[in-house]
């Protein structure tokens, strides 16, 4: 038995791979993904090249061990080398995702290629994502539904739900829910979330089957369990109606918010509405009034009139709440007023002389800020003019009689505009002559053209293409498909010019599609910078309220530290309830949570006899209490997993005794009250053992003996 266990070492590195896999895939035991990592890194030294594709998944997707893209790579790169086609799958997805290298889209379509060839079935789904959208590669949207197509008969998931998409949109092909129920059908057994959630559409809307409420809630709660939020969202509004379901609305409530936690739009309205009702959640007008802003935003115009609700709503406590404060103040004030002796006649003259001095610096206040005479508008023809009354009055009328006003036009000014309004008239009448003319002379023309004479044919072209004018209007317009048909005719007849107008006829099409496209961009660019300094603008505005809100909320902190000097018991609670719980309004900290000072201020409000702050006080306490024993529990964590890494180096540097230790450590484990120092590790501590047993350690050599 004994020899048995010292062969572990000298085991095939086919050994260790299958003995590492059997770990993996939990077979014979239970699945241990450290155990199977030691193994098949053993495996892979001894050039196991299947042991380098495992070790490359592992770290690629992160299964069970942190995902490490650049330890995936050498490993893959390694085992593609030596003729795992499947390792060139995974190294493409890190070239197109740019994971572990720089992302380089040929590069990957280059091993998506070399997996296709192999018939790895992620590899045509690859394939078919880069043509279909054109990622290092000419987009071919014919070429990829064939690739899904492929990818579909070989069993991918990926594949079928794409394909279902569509057909549900008739994105290639031609609309058929039918096929695209089947397809979801077959991909449902696995472990997408996407399957389920268009399923339930599918039964919802009774596309490609028949409606079913029933079926289309099941489908949404799968989809839902497995983290798709669309799912979760309908899901709480099918709860919510009763629809293919018995209405459940707390239930619903759990789902929307969800959703709405997750950022689903759509779900923003109904999560305002449970915080404002506070119905099966605990009511925050804070929360509400944020997502219906959010909703607002979105375009719901009804969540304007709720918002606007609930910030009235939220103003009405607060103004609440300052009035609570100031009968407070109030109360304080008149136990002062109360306490304090009568003043005498001394104490009046003192205010008075006080009060006249605080008049004489308001008055100097005021002329600093009075204009000086220097400064003062001044009007020189008032300063200097000297004249009475009557000499002006006189000035004016004189002035009145030398201004020109207009009068009656002579009879040669009348002459002169009637030539001028007769020219005009004629001018318009011959612009519209010769403008008839023009149309008729291309009605002529184009009926030249359509009995097939080559030379009409190319006038009409050529007039589609240069347009005719007629002091400065239209009387044809350009027209280059018109352009186009006509010279082409003309060109089939041999008319020599006809060629040479074609190619200018293409190019003034090209640049006029290349101005439309420049145009269409320049405005898309427009409206994104418009979109965008919209939201920084309403950003901007959030920051400003949320400052506002903050010092508003400092205000009232300020002010209750205030009105807990003077002993009141409501602002002693109120002020260890600010440091216990903080005091947030959107992301600035207007008041850290502080527990030291919380006990402080309840203590003093108990004592001066609030009955509330007894329960707060208690709640304060035990925070404390359990914070402090947190941090005793991590502290000897901490020193327990330190010395626990200390023993492992020193086992890794060959000593037998530490060595012994470990694999000990491993077989009983370690706990340090909740907290799991080393896990039971049966493979690990074989290792260890073995290792220590074939330096001649007595004792590893006899509890090998025992678990044999």
């Amino acid at each position: 038995m004994m020899n048995d266990t010292l062969e572990i070492k000298k085991e095939s590195a086919r050994e260790k791979y299958e003995r590492g896999m059997k770990n993996l895939k939990g077979i014979a035991h239970e699945k241990d993904v450290d155990a199977a990592v030691m193994w098949l890194k053993a495996a892979a030294k001894q050039g196991e090249e299947h042991a380098d594709y495992e070790l490359g998944k592992l770290y690629f997707l992160g299964a069970g061990v942190p995902i490490d893209y650049q330890q995936a790579v050498l490993y893959l790169r390694r085992a593609a080398q030596m003729g795992i086609a499947e390792a060139n799958y995974y190294i493409g997805m890190a070239y197109f995702e740019g994971n572990g290298v720089h992302r380089d889209y040929t590069r990957a379509i280059h091993r998506f290629a070399i997996a296709q060839k192999a018939r790895v079935p992620e590899a045509y789904y690859a394939l078919a994502m880069c043509l279909e959208n054109g990622y290092g590669c000419e987009q071919d949207l014919n070429a990829a539904l064939n690739l899904y197509q492929e990818a579909v008969e070989m069993g991918n998931v990926d594949a079928k739900i794409k394909l279902a998409k569509c057909y549900m949109n008739g994105f290639g092909v031609e609309k058929n829910f039918k096929r695209a129920f089947q397809l979801l059908k077959d991909a449902e057994a696995s472990e997408s979330s996407e399957a389920p959630l268009m399923l339930g559409k599918l039964y919802y809307n009774g596309k490609g089957t028949e409606k079913d409420l029933t079926l289309a809630v099941e489908h949404y709660l799968i989809a839902a369990n497995r983290g798709n939020i669309e799912a979760c969202f309908r899901l709480g509004v099918c709860l919510f109606g009763g629809i293919g379901v018995k209405a459940d609305e707390a239930e619903s409530v759990k789902y929307i918010l969800k959703a709405a936690d997750a950022e689903y739009e759509k779900s923003y309205f109904y999560a305002g509405t449970f915080y404002y009702q506070g119905k099966y959640v605990e009511k925050d007008l804070e929360k509400a009034a944020g997502y219906f802003a959010q909703a607002y935003e979105d375009g719901i115009e009804e969540a304007r009139v709720y918002l606007e609700k609930t910030k009235q709503e939220i103003q009405e406590q607060k103004e609440e709440r300052n009035r609570r404060i100031q009968e407070a103040q109030k109360e304080v004030e008149k136990k002062l007023i109360e306490a304090e002796p009568e003043e005498d006649e001394g104490d009046l003259d003192d205010e008075f002389d006080r009060g006249m001095v605080g008049m004489d610096n308001f008055i100097s206040l005021l002329e600093k800020s009075m204009p000086t005479e220097k400064s003062m508008p001044t009007d020189k023809s008032m300063a200097t003019d000297k004249s009475t009354p009557s000499e002006n009055n006189a000035l004016r009328d004189n002035d009145i009689k030398n201004t020109d006003f207009p009068g009656e036009a002579s009879e040669e000014d009348n002459r002169l505009t009637y030539e001028k309004q007769n020219a005009a008239v004629s001018d318009t009448v011959a612009c519209e002559l010769e403008l008839l003319k023009l149309k008729q002379e291309f009605e002529q023309l184009k009926k030249s053209a359509e009995s097939g004479q080559a030379e009409a044919e190319y006038m009409l072209g050529n007039a589609y293409l240069e347009g005719n004018w007629c002091n400065g209007r239209l009387s044809v317009a350009v027209d280059y498909e018109q352009a186009e048909l006509w010279l082409r005719r003309a060109d089939r007849q041999g008319y020599v010019e006809a060629h040479k107008k074609i190619t200018e006829c293409a190019k003034r099409k090209a640049e006029k599609v290349a101005d439309e496209v420049r145009k269409n961009i320049e405005e898309n660019h427009r409206k994104a910078e418009a979109e965008k300094q919209e939201h920084l603008r309403k950003m901007e505005e959030k920051e400003r309220q949320e400052k506002i809100e903050a010092q508003i909320a400092l205000n009232e902190f300020n002010m209750l530290v205030d009105y807990a000097k003077s002993g009141n018991s409501e602002a002693l609670y109120c002020l260890g309830e600010s440091y216990m719980k903080g005091i947030v309004c959107g992301k600035t900290v207007v008041v850290e949570i502080n527990y030291d000072q919380a006990l402080k201020y309840l203590a003093k409000a108990l004592t001066a006899g609030h009955s509330g702050a007894i329960t707060l006080l208690g709640e304060c306490q035990k925070i404390v209490n359990d914070i402090e024993q947190q941090k005793k529990k991590k502290m000897h964590a901490v020193a327990a997993k330190n010395e626990f890494k200390s023993l492992v180096q020193f086992a890794q540097t060959g000593n037998p005794d530490a060595q012994y230790f470990l694999g000990m450590k491993y077989i009983e484990g370690e706990k340090l009250d909740d907290i799991t120092i080393v896990e039971p590790n049966h493979e690990f501590a074989v290792f260890w053992l073995s290792e220590a047993a074939e330096k001649g350690q007595e004792q590893a050599q006899e509890i090998l003996q025992t678990m044999y």
